[in-house]
């Protein structure tokens, strides 16, 4: 069995902004209230008057230009397509296949939501429908039809069920994860780079006792290769005692509390949210302050969901609308449905857990 994402009450809404803002655009090309080569508001008109910000207008105006409605003129805006001159007509709905994440998934909240947010988003734009879509139910043979799969979280999916969906000519979209299989689209932030830049701002703080925090996923691996390539770029020894990369389980805690505790590190860059669950009690328990004893930066954006008894966190913030929207684009262009490659920049957002600089 599958169900319809719209009955799933526990979901998170999509953005009605951003749903405002297309029915808005769409309607006025449509009617004519915009007419062919007449140039559409300013993204930061936009942006104020539907209460976005500028990158997400960007992205919606990006989808609308997927489907030809409109043109983006570099340099000066964005105008109605003059070629699109015939009534819109119908087409056949398109249904995209999302796996399903764990109810007890630590991520869901600021990771999964948001995400779902961008795929809901276009979906709108692109006149798609969501079913949620598990991997067992393509082992299983109780294979909904779709016209392409999202997967979000990769490493939960045994190769037989990729093997299938190939087999079948399925697209698939997989997100946040850039795989070695050509048959896949890969969406994804640029892990090493966003890693090194979020340390490099450590270093530029006066840091040089910096600790890492993370598992051994591919992700944490690249996050740890951009951690030691900043340290490298400004001559400062990475220690062995400096890193601790393990996957959850017995003694994680112990472990953890050991690391935090007889180290002397003054900062660390924490490689996911779901990481930082462990770590911001322990360094409450243990009583460092943050940021006055020790700086932290979180690679996820959790700020807002309450977990954690830290300041506002600085953190690596990646795109995830914008990506949930880019495996929309990806699976509904029939003319390459297969082994595109997307890597989203990711930004640091500054708040109070890193403190000032150290004099």
């Amino acid at each position: 069995m599958y169900l319809n994402l719209y009955s799933i009450t526990n979901m998170r809404k999509p953005n009605i902004h951003i749903i405002n803002l297309q029915k808005s655009l769409v309607k006025s090309i449509q009617e004519k209230k915009l007419l062919p080569g007449e140039y559409l508001p300013s993204e930061n008109v936009l942006a104020e008057k539907f209460n976005l910000s500028r990158s997400t207008v960007r992205a919606v105006l990006a989808g609308l230009e997927k489907k030809q409605l409109v043109i983006k003129k570099p340099g000066k805006g964005t105008m109605v397509n003059g070629a699109n001159r015939i009534k819109p007509v119908k087409t056949p709905v398109k249904y995209f296949g999302v796996d399903l994440c764990s109810e007890n998934d630590f991520g869901s909240a600021w990771y999964y939501g948001k995400l779902m947010e961008g795929i809901k988003a276009e979906c709108e734009t692109a006149g798609g429908r969501i079913i949620l879509v598990s991997d067992k139910q393509y082992l299983h043979a109780d294979i909904p039809e779709v016209n392409g799969q999202i997967i979000l979280k990769h490493d939960t999916w045994p190769e037989k069920a990729i093997l299938i969906l190939k087999e079948k000519k399925i697209p698939v979209a997989v997100i946040n994860r850039m795989v070695s299989d050509d048959q896949l689209n890969c969406i994804a932030v640029n892990n090493e780079d966003a890693a090194e830049k979020a340390v490099d701002y450590l270093i530029c703080l006066g840091h040089t006792k910096i600790g890492i925090i993370g598992g051994v996923s591919p992700d944490a691996h690249d996050r740890k290769a951009g951690y030691v390539k900043a340290m490298g770029k400004k001559n400062i020894t990475v220690y062995e005692d400096f890193i601790f990369m393990k996957e959850p389980g017995n003694g994680i805690f112990s472990g953890l509390k050991t690391f935090l505790a007889e180290n002397g590190l003054t900062a660390v860059f924490v490689c996911s949210g779901y990481y930082l669950s462990f770590t911001a009690p322990l360094l409450a328990e243990l009583k460092i302050k943050v940021p006055e004893d020790m700086s932290v930066i979180c690679f996820d954006d959790v700020e807002g969901h309450g977990f954690y008894p830290l300041p506002q966190l600085t953190c690596v913030r990646q795109p995830l609308f914008e990506m949930g929207m880019e495996a929309v684009r990806m699976l509904s262009d029939n003319a390459v449905p297969f082994g595109n490659r997307k890597i989203f920049d990711a930004e640091i957002v500054v708040r109070k857990s890193c403190g000032e600089k150290i004099k």
